[in-house]
């Protein structure tokens, strides 16, 4: 069975591929860079209002979802679901849903009054599940995305 946990940096090198994957699966058309990966994944771990919540199983990285919160120019904390990725080999085991379930868990003990799934703005065929799953846990179709540069 798999488990969550807050990623470290001795995961360093499993974030790394994750987000390799993440991003040649997506319909973007960026190019990754595994520099730019590490230093955000570096700067989240290190971050008191940012966390990497993954799940394995043996050894093997099978979804991240990275979270945060701010409350720049506000008193309450405001959360953020900046990503939120299961891999193909952790996809119908439940996966998904842990990791969703961990990261509200995150949100309640950061005292989060509202949280964006911003994760959500690049579902295409796996829109409807990804919808679904999280209107499980109490998220709902606000607004659509502004994105300027693309055709």
């Amino acid at each position: 069975p798999s488990h969550d946990r807050v990623a470290e940096l001795r995961d360093m090198t499993n974030l790394i591929e994750l987000g390799r994957e993440f991003i040649t699966e997506g319909s973007w058309g960026w190019t990754y860079s595994e520099e730019n990966a590490a230093k955000s994944f570096f700067t989240c771990i290190n971050s008191p209002e940012c966390d990497i919540l993954i799940s394995e199983e043996d050894g093997v990285l099978l979804g991240a979802v990275i979270v945060s919160y701010e409350n720049d120019f506000q008193v309450d904390n405001v959360g953020d679901v900046l990503e939120f990725y299961v891999s193909k080999a952790g996809r119908g085991k439940g996966v998904g849903r842990e990791l969703l379930a961990a990261a509200c868990r995150w949100f309640d003990e950061h005292n989060c009054v509202q949280v964006f799934a911003k994760a959500t703005a690049n579902i295409t065929e796996q829109g409807k599940a990804f919808q679904n799953l999280f209107g499980k846990f109490g998220f709902n179709i606000f607004s659509d995305v502004l994105v300027r540069g693309v055709k």
